[in-house]
């Protein structure tokens, strides 16, 4: 039987019912003349690699132990190992995925204040937790700077005799696990150069045969792929000073840590620069090296992305705040509840007015309020980005003034201090303004005003206002508000 997924399989000629092997040696044969000669059974030697994403799987990996065949494959798991016919297929680019979300409750910023720590990366535990997340192609990305993704990496060593005799000598099971963490500053060394920072813990589970026996080595490089405005620009993104590690298999299970860095490069930040966008597709590579061993295929792993970015107005006078890397394959979106006493007017006045448009002032017939999901979002509105953001948030604001000091404005409660808010945020291109011919050029009136208490109505815009700031939320990106 042939295995198909021999990348370079033995080359057998057929002449008269003879197989000549490309490679044959030859020893003397014991109990003859020394004129006799005996043909030594040809081998192979070769890795096999199966890249693994079910979670049941990555949460036993014992069974993927216990299922291995004798010959090194995966078959009684319906499992192909990568560069072979019929394998798994690269995932797509992380460029263009779907994104997923992800929430951040606005208490974080209370009266608008910078948290003192801004980033909450993931740890181990909570990258277990999220597993069925964190297999995606995407992986799992906790918040803005928080990133991990994990999956079961298996390379068998197998060596084979006439093709059909094939046996493991040696296997390697692990669940590597790839953290992220997004930076806000420069990277070190460099006043401009946006950065991000990655480890992986390899997790050995089972090591036997010759890459315990032999010095078998791995390494663990990063890759990364660039891009600024669609086209590919090698500088937007290429590892740092930092760049993984080459280590014997055998000593894994003492230090499986393996760290790398991101650089984008820039200018330092400003209005004739603009935001210096640029996207990186990333790829950590793990590669194994056993003596006498044919490795088959490429060094593997799975991709994502990210973004780096240097837009000034994000903190107009925090130079550090301005440039910074996120993972962007992930929605934005921030909370407010109705049981904070900080903002529940604000918060009852969002879900209210998405909950029943018909109801709301001012009047407009089929009107509805985007903002409540990940898939309908608003869009950030950014005053200091350029003249034309400038005029248009200035607009959202007349237009909000002008319907609060109306008539059709319902009469102000006589009791406390109170303030009209606004939604879709006068911060947004979902504004009042919208209809205007300049703009949209329609959706008129297609917003929502109401009475609510002076202090809930402050607190909610600083700690939006932080919010943007802190999690990197630039002009015209979409982020959602839900309401708990």
């Amino acid at each position: 039987m042939f295995r198909s997924h021999f990348a370079r399989p033995f080359a057998v000629i057929a002449a008269a019912g003879l197989l000549i092997w490309p490679s044959v040696t030859s020893a003397p044969a014991a109990g003859r003349d020394t004129g006799q000669v005996a043909q030594k059974t040809p081998t192979h030697k070769f890795t096999r690699t199966y890249i693994v994403t079910d979670p049941a799987l990555i949460r036993s990996p014992q069974r993927i132990v216990d299922a291995m065949a004798p010959d090194g494959t995966l078959d009684r798991l319906g499992l192909k190992p990568v560069d072979a016919p019929g394998g798994p297929a690269a995932p797509p680019s992380a460029a263009a995925e779907q994104p997923a979300s992800y929430v951040v409750d606005s208490s974080r910023f209370p009266n608008g204040s910078k948290p003192a720590d801004p980033y909450e990366y993931i740890n181990a535990k909570q990258c277990r937790a999220h597993l069925d997340e964190a297999v995606r192609p995407q992986g799992w990305i906790k918040n803005r700077y928080s990133y991990c993704q994990t999956y079961a990496f298996v390379r068998a060593a197998v060596e084979c005799e006439l093709i059909v005799r094939c046996r493991v000598k040696g296997y390697l099971v692990a669940t590597p696990m790839l953290f992220g963490f997004g930076k806000i500053g420069p990277y070190k060394g460099t006043g401009s150069n946006r950065w991000a920072s990655f480890t992986m813990r390899l997790n050995p589970k089972k090591i036997s045969g010759a890459y315990r026996t032999e010095p078998a080595t791995l390494s663990v490089k990063m890759s990364c792929k660039g891009y600024v405005n669609h086209r590919r620009n090698d500088a937007a993104c290429h590892p740092g000073s930092r760049n993984g590690r080459t280590a014997l298999v055998s000593t894994l299970r003492q230090n499986d840590k393996f760290v790398m860095d991101l650089v984008s490069d820039a200018k330092t930040p400003s209005t004739w620069a603009g935001p210096q966008i640029g996207v990186g597709v990333f790829k950590p590579l793990i590669d194994i090296t056993i003596p006498g061993y044919e490795d088959i295929g490429s060094p593997h792993g799975r991709e994502g992305g990210m973004r780096f970015d240097s837009a000034w107005y994000l903190a107009p006078n925090s130079p550090r705040e301005q440039m910074g890397s996120v993972f962007d394959r992930a929605r934005p979106g921030m909370s407010y509840d109705e049981d904070d006493d900080g903002v529940h007017d604000v918060a009852e006045h969002i879900r209210g007015a998405r909950a029943n448009p018909a109801a709301t002032d001012p009047y407009a017939p089929g009107k509805r309020l985007a903002g409540a999901t990940r898939d309908d979002p608003l869009r950030r509105l950014a005053p200091s980005a350029g003249q034309y953001q400038n005029d248009r948030y200035k607009a959202n604001r007349y237009e909000t003034r002008a319907f609060c000091t109306s008539p059709f404005m319902p009469e102000k409660p006589k009791n406390g201090k109170w303030e009209c808010d606004e939604y879709p945020f006068a911060s947004t291109y979902e504004g009042s303004a919208r209809f205007r011919p300049q703009y949209d050029g329609k959706y008129h009136n297609w917003w929502s005003a109401a009475w609510v208490l002076k202090a809930d109505n402050g607190e909610a815009g600083n700690r939006l206002g932080r919010w943007y700031t802190n999690d990197r939320i630039l002009d015209n990106e979409p982020f959602f508000v839900p309401v708990v």
